[in-house]
């Protein structure tokens, strides 16, 4: 057998790969390429301690040897060990013997043993890691052409998870989530629903998702008590959006109460909001301390106290305390002119001006980013829409009422049927004219009602029901409760001896010896009972029940309980104020007739004409 030891490595294959400190180590399956195609000597830096590095070519054997006399055994204490044998000589040479059937490529994966430990042990001293140093990168000037292991210089810093990015795509889609949140719509529920789609339109030309408001007390807005499946159907207008696409293809999105909370949660201290006021009214009350811009169609001001925000939306200082406390923006309000051509298009534009956004930066916000806010929290206060020129979203996503309001109308109306409703706005009725447009209710019903007179109502002559929907704060009919409950306006407050007068010559026609003692008066207020044990009935939670308290609610089941009723009686202009509840109620029962809806005998009488 041919000597090998005066070889510490072994070339294996024509990488020119070594044996070397797991050689040194007596480990034969770890190889260290530090040179390749040559072998050589490396000194040590102490020469005297540190044991010589001798190398020595070999070639891999093509075949293993078939002689067993060719395959040394080597043995300690009769075990058999490994066939890389490792030891140190006396004159501090290291040697390292390989049997022929192992040459050149490794059997098994090789066993650590206790004397491996040791050696391991022993490498703690300075003398024998300067060793293994110098075999590893080639003598005493090895630090200048180390590279493995690197140099450890510090410590990165654990990564922070992006929590605005994943708080953004859980909620929006998308990252960044820029929201429209509606902090206030001035109109109540009959107009509010109809300005509520024109804050949409707002936030699709702003490329936001607007946020549902809260609802309560005949009012939309950031604010109110109730979400907003209180009034209205959320499943399908929902819906009604996934249908509508503008020209640039993106679909109009929203965002509930709670999601937004839940969003604000999830970015925790990330999140920027700016308040921006849009009205018709300069002297609104909302005085700015600079103009921005002014013309024709609109003033841009300035305001530098946060107090304007919290007169007009109050919970901003409560419930989103954060959000609006810390934001780095002034507020901003927008008067527009009575010319609201092309208004649309002026506001957007400023709504998304990085001048105007700069102006409005406060200077002690200096750590903050100039990006566009994250929240635009909009006081719309207008009165007619500012959309004309684009109906898409006016068309195409009808806001339904709440499921469970109309099927309280419904029985309701099932209830009553048949039955004869009417609509009496007295709230700026002239005075001097309440009294005689009393007179004239009156004559109307004996007119339509009248057995008599039926020719133009086909069964009329059928109902015995009279249904009284008005903005009257008191009560009106014999079962109304005397609790304050029957509040339907939240405008109307000035009750003068006129309206009081009026609608007692309503009430008298109905009692004994009047026109109407045939008929039974009746009202919403005389009908919560009944509304409140059948909720409850029905699985409804008490809690809930009490959406029934609110005017927003009790106005919404009037309109559905008119719509629904056989005849309609609304007022003339003069002897009851316009407005779009009635509007409305007279657009459901046109389509109703329509499509054929049996139940319906007119769409509207008028009186007072």
């Amino acid at each position: 057998m041919p000597a090998t030891t005066d070889r510490v490595l072994t070339l294996r294959g024509e990488g020119g790969e070594y044996l070397c400190f797991s050689c040194w180590l007596g480990l034969s399956s770890a190889t260290i390429a530090f040179g390749k195609g040559r072998a050589e000597s490396k000194e040590c830096p102490n020469e005297e301690a540190a044991p010589t590095l001798v190398c020595g070519e070999s070639t891999t054997r093509k075949s293993p040897p078939t002689s067993k006399s060719d395959q040394p055994k080597h043995s300690q204490n009769g075990k058999k060990t490994d066939p890389v044998n490792l030891k140190v000589t006396s004159s501090s040479a290291l040697a390292v013997t390989q049997s022929p059937r192992t040459l050149g490529r490794i059997e098994k994966f090789p066993v650590v043993d206790r004397s491996i430990l040791d050696k391991l042990d022993r490498l703690q001293s300075t003398k024998e890691l300067d060793f293994i140093e110098c075999l590893l990168y080639g003598g005493p000037d090895y630090s200048s052409q180390r590279t493995w292991p690197p140099l450890v210089t510090h410590i990165p810093e654990a990564r922070k998870p992006d929590l605005a990015r994943r708080a953004d795509m859980d909620f929006c889609g998308f990252s960044p989530c820029r929201l429209l949140l509606p902090a206030r719509i001035a109109e109540q529920e009959s107009k509010a629903r109809q300005h509520l789609l024109q804050l949409l339109q707002l936030s699709r030309a702003l490329n936001r998702t607007l946020v549902l408001p809260n609802v309560g007390k005949s009012r939309l807005g950031a604010c109110m008590k109730f979400e907003f499946g209180a009034y209205y159907d959320l499943a399908s207008f929902q819906l009604a959006l996934e249908s509508v696409e503008s020209p640039d293809g993106r679909r109009p999105g929203t965002l509930t109460m709670d999601s937004f909370k839940a969003w604000l949660s999830a970015r925790r201290h990330s999140v920027t909001s700016q308040v921006v006021f849009i009205d018709t009214n300069a002297k609104s009350g909302l005085a700015g301390s600079k103009t921005l811009q002014h013309d024709e169609q609109l003033e841009v001001r300035l305001h530098d106290d946060d107090t304007v925000v919290y007169k007009r939306a109050p919970c901003f200082k409560t419930k989103y305390k954060r959000l609006f406390a810390s934001s780095p923006f002034f507020p901003l309000s927008v008067h527009l002119s009575n010319n609201r051509s092309a208004a649309s298009s002026r506001v957007v534009d400023m709504l998304s001006d990085d001048d105007l956004r700069w102006a409005a930066f406060k200077p002690k916000a200096q750590d903050v980013a100039i990006f566009e806010p994250d929240v635009l929290a909009v006081d719309w206060d207008l009165r007619h829409p500012l959309f004309l020129e684009d109906l898409t979203l006016l068309d195409a996503p009808k806001l339904e009422y709440a499921i469970h309001l109309k099927r309280s109308a419904n029985m309701l109306s099932s209830s009553l049927r048949p039955y004869l409703a009417i609509h009496w706005r007295l709230e700026s009725v002239p005075l001097k004219s309440l009294r005689e447009c009393a007179y004239s209710l009156v004559d109307r019903l004996v007119d339509i009602l009248s057995s008599s007179n039926s020719g133009n109502f086909s069964g009329a002559q059928g109902i015995r029901t009279v249904w009284i929907a008005t903005d009257y704060p008191y009560p009106v009919t014999p079962s109304s409760s005397l609790d304050g409950s029957g509040k339907r306006s939240g405008t109307f407050k000035t009750i003068s001896p006129e309206h009081v007068e009026a609608i007692g010559v309503f009430n008298e026609a109905f009692r004994a010896g009047g026109r109407l003692q045939a008929f039974r008066l009746t009202d919403l207020n005389g009908r919560l009972n009944v509304l409140e044990e059948d909720f409850e009935a029905k699985g409804g939670d008490s809690e809930d029940a009490r959406i029934f308290e609110d005017e927003g609610a009790t106005g919404i089941l009037d309109k559905l309980v008119a719509t629904n009723a056989d005849l309609f009686v609304s007022g003339a202009e003069g002897c009851s104020r316009t407005s779009s509840f009635t509007r409305q109620i007279v657009e459901a029962r046109k389509a109703g007739i329509e499509n054929g809806e049996q139940s319906l005998r007119n769409i509207v009488e008028f009186f007072g004409r």
